[in-house]
């Protein structure tokens, strides 16, 4: 049995802790509404549609942040019960405006 792949969309977002100090830590937004038959496959769409950012690779499964949007994408194995609720990047709704809880 092979593994399917999915990406898990994490937004970098900053808070003030107790002692006024500023946090960055990162919050699941969602899954990308699209699976892959292998890490390779997943790496190669993410480097496809994001060609601003560094080039992901198999050792390292996660993105860069992206600047303008602060998402970060994390190639995760697939399992039934994920809802996936982010737009693949070739849909032009995959910009992720608003918070999906799940």
């Amino acid at each position: 049995m092979t593994a399917t792949y999915i990406f898990e969309v994490l937004r970098k977002t900053y808070c003030e802790n107790e002692k006024g100090n500023t946090e960055c830590f990162y919050e699941h937004v969602g899954y990308m509404n699209k699976t892959f038959s292998c890490l390779y496959n997943a790496k190669d769409y993410f480097n496809k549609h994001n060609e601003k950012l560094p080039r992901m690779t198999t050792k390292m499964l996660i993105s860069s942040v992206n600047e303008e949007t602060n998402l970060i994408y994390v190639i995760r194995r697939y399992y039934p019960g994920i809802k996936a609720t982010i737009e693949p990047f070739e849909t032009k709704k995959s910009i992720v405006t608003d918070w999906c809880f799940v």
